[in-house]
């Protein structure tokens, strides 16, 4: 026993001082000896939470109270393992029993408070649960005036009511009893921005020298503002954004969030005006493809604007002497040894162009073909998709923290025959990378379907629909022809276990746009109210991330009515599940596509679930013939239009003719699987020949 209680104070000490390699022996040792022990149950199980192995932890605090109902060590970490898991209700019934036996146990306080914390972060609107959050983080202060932790989430729990004043001043209690916490100084940082003290944060960096501080200060405010974008917070956004403009006028990060601020809010006579002015700093390369992405929107496309845009990109880039360094020397192919291709994305997960590229990592031909994946995939992205692509991926690098240069390098080393960049101008992207043409052949393809405008990108792959004859002036690349598609949609497992439903006829025509609001100009609205107007009994509904924000619903509220298109035929939805979306898409009648971007993947899914669209096809780069080329493969060139009065007396036309869209919904997924469009084999087969042939 002298032994078993040494091996017990030395696991402890241990885990005291962070060492887990050691403290684990201990327990399992401790464990071994004597496998029924509560306390050796439960210092097993704190071990396993700190290493994040929270299922494993709430097993043996189970066993713990098995012994003991009441351990409080063990009722104590039971409820922080389940706020690890975000199941709180389960964390605040076991926290409850520790409290109503032992009430100021701050620990159990400061658990508890973060499990009605989390509650809060999970609503909508969760001031209610932050507020009592408050109280119970309050009682563990009173319980251990200095437990930091509890400073911290009092601090932190202000800052989600809004009252940055105090949460900054229990943030900075919290600092000052563990002045070496970087995420309770960032927390710091976060809460003084908030409440406008710019100059504070700078004086709170950890960093020595003023200019690294004002660095990252700099670097938490966009973080705000871009969160505050992102959960369509536009009101919030500008005035964090003013308050970067004053303190960080030269900053060229400004441009990258006015393109972000007034292209979500859809405010594009403002973005305009921002890219107009002279006094804003110089655009640097991820605002300058932002900025070209946005144009795109825009009807109409003409060559001279894609001339001047594209130009705009090269001079924001310090192209020419990157391509005077660049690599030259590519070392030539062996007789008889595999096409070496490599394919370099930020978009290998649950995205539309995973879908678009599946055919190549299901049926490229490995006998032939090396294939060599670049993934710059955000970290947060990363699912299941994923996975799959990376177990049939000859080769799998992750080069998202690699610098251009290093990232270059690597591709120049793997000694390419080509790569397909899957990106272009999309966020996220690399361009810089390929700028520095470290591929003998380099190729855009699928992610960005307009010209990159630069001279490293050597190919563009499309088809004799998306790049037409009288597109090619649009491009700076060469142009590659697929025959019949260039595109070959792979259907979800939701949609290929979701069944077709019947056509429901209905009182009302029911529009619907699927598309990106970004897509939906003026011109496009404006078209849409045409066809609303001419056909009295429909309605129109728009799907889009966007409607949570009520600002925004009212915006289009407002625009139909001036219109005269009553708001109650207008339904503005947002974001649903895959069930509630895939149902939407059965009840709906038509789809009505954007232009001159048009939509692809919507389209495609659409059509999968019976549910056709109407198009417009424009001269210009693909993006104006993506739908022409989706219902052409699929043999619906009456869904094309070629003019906007053409496309308006279609829909129209369409609305009448209930049979035959009951017909199409009948047959449109066995015409899609049946077609070139999903046809992977083939496409593959093209592309290969196509490649070879380089």
């Amino acid at each position: 026993m002298k032994d078993y209680a040494k091996l017990m104070k030395r696991a402890s000490v241990s885990l005291g001082k962070g060492d887990l390699k050691r403290a684990e022996k201990d327990s399992r040792m401790l464990l071994k000896i004597s496998p029924n022990d509560e306390n050796a149950l439960v210092l097993h199980g704190i071990v396993n939470l700190m290493q994040e192995k929270f299922s494993k932890a709430i097993k043996l605090f189970d066993q713990a109270l098995e012994k003991n109902s009441k351990n409080p060590d063990a009722l104590c970490n039971l409820g922080s393992a389940y706020n690890k898991e975000g199941k709180f209700e389960e964390a605040k019934k076991f926290l409850s029993l520790l409290l109503d036996g032992e009430p100021n146990h701050a620990e159990g306080l400061n658990n508890y408070g973060s499990a009605l914390f989390g509650m809060g972060k999970e609503e909508e609107n969760g001031e209610n649960y932050f507020s009592e959050a408050v109280l119970f983080f309050k009682k563990a202060i009173s319980a251990n005036t200095e437990y930091a932790i509890a400073y911290k989430n009092l601090g932190n729990s202000y800052y989600e009511l809004k009252k940055y004043e105090e949460a900054s001043r229990q943030l900075r209690i919290s600092l000052s009893l563990d002045p070496g916490n970087s995420v309770a100084r960032t927390d710091l940082i976060r809460a003084l921005l908030r409440g406008a003290q710019v100059k504070d944060a700078i004086a709170c960096c950890s960093e020595k020298d003023s200019e690294s501080a004002k660095k990252s200060v700099s670097k938490e405010l966009e973080s705000l503002i871009t969160y505050d974008i992102k959960v369509m917070e536009f009101e919030s956004a500008e005035h964090y954004l003013e308050i970067f403009k004053q303190h960080f006028p030269e900053n060229p990060r400004l441009n990258y969030l006015h393109i972000s601020l007034f292209t979500e809010s859809l405010e594009k006579e403002r973005y305009d005006d921002w890219f107009n002015r002279t006094d804003r700093p110089v655009l640097e390369p991820s605002s300058s493809s932002s900025y070209y992405m946005g144009k795109l929107y825009e009807y109409p496309i003409t060559a001279q604007k894609i001339e001047r845009l594209t130009s705009e990109l090269r001079e924001t880039r310090d192209v020419h002497p990157i391509l005077d360094t660049g690599y030259r020397d590519y070392r030539s192919r062996e007789t008889g040894s595999r096409f070496r291709l490599g394919i370099f994305s930020g978009d290998f997960f649950s995205h539309s162009v995973a879908r678009f590229v599946d055919a190549i990592f299901e049926h490229l031909n490995r006998e032939k073909f090396e294939l060599k994946v670049y993934s710059f995939t955000p970290q947060d992205y990363k699912d299941k998709t994923t996975a799959e692509l990376k177990k049939r991926a000859d080769t799998w690098r992750e080069v998202k923290d690699l610098s251009d240069d290093e990232c270059a390098e690597q591709i120049n080393r793997d000694n390419l025959d080509a790569i397909l960049d899957l990106s272009g101008h999309s966020a996220p992207n690399r361009a810089e990378v390929l700028i520095r043409k470290p591929a003998r052949n380099q190729i855009s393809w699928i992610g960005f379907p307009a010209t990159t405008g630069f001279k490293s990108i050597d190919y563009i792959i499309g088809d004799d629909i998306t790049i037409q004859p009288m597109d090619e002036k649009f491009y700076t690349e060469k142009i590659l022809r697929l025959p019949t598609t260039s595109l070959c949609y792979t259907p979800t497992e939701r949609e290929l276990g979701t069944s077709v439903g019947p056509f429901t006829k209905s009182d009302n025509f029911r529009f619907v746009s699927l598309n990106n609001l970004l897509k939906v100009n003026m011109d496009v609205l404006k078209a849409w109210a045409s066809i609303l107007e001419r056909v009295p009994n429909s309605e129109l509904s728009i799907k889009d991330k966007r409607m949570h924000s009520r600002s925004m619903q009212e915006k289009l509220f407002s625009w139909f009515e001036s219109q005269g298109i009553r708001r109650d035929r207008i339904t503005l939805l947002e974001r649903m599940s895959d069930e509630e979306h895939l149902s939407f898409l059965g009840k709906s009648h038509l789809a009505l596509d954007t232009f001159p971007y048009n939509g692809t993947t919507t389209s495609c899914e659409a059509l999968f679930m019976g549910l056709p669209t109407l198009t417009l096809s424009l001269p210009g780069p693909m993006v104006s013939r993506q739908g022409e080329l989706v219902n052409t493969t699929v043999g619906y060139t009456e869904l094309i239009t070629y003019t906007i009065n053409e496309y308006i007396e279609r829909a129209v036309e369409l609305s009448s003719e209930t049979e035959r869209l009951a017909e199409m919904r009948h047959v449109a997924r066995r015409n899609m699987t049946e077609s070139p469009l999903c046809d992977g084999p083939k496409l593959c087969q093209n592309l290969e020949e196509l490649l070879l042939s380089l």
